[in-house]
């Protein structure tokens, strides 16, 4: 199965549904677990929990990051999310 199930939905034995992304959270501005504006969060609590098609997913540092890929600091080995300003014009060249 390529579902990814948390440690939580495991001991349950009821595996979650999987969730769908909304745009903000495919360009980065939006964390995958809470749904918090990551364009008004400091960057340092931001950390990157996966990719898909090609750009980068993040979450709030600890619980959130937890919840979406297990770890509480991002995936290990990957680097911190894009500047916010990068990820900004990808977004305003998505919305033209």
């Amino acid at each position: 199965m390529s579902q990814h199930y948390t440690d939580e939905a495991l001991s349950s034995g009821k595996p979650r549904k999987r969730r769908r992304f909304s745009d903000e959270m495919l360009f980065t501005l939006e964390c995958v677990s809470c749904e918090a504006d990551l364009r008004t969060t400091p960057v340092e609590t931001q950390v990157v929990i996966g990719h898909y098609n090609g750009g980068q997913l993040a979450a709030c540092r600890g619980a959130c990051a937890r919840k979406a890929c297990g770890h509480p600091g991002g995936l290990p080995d990957e680097g911190p999310v894009l500047p916010l300003e990068r990820r900004l014009e990808e977004w305003e060249e998505m919305e033209l």
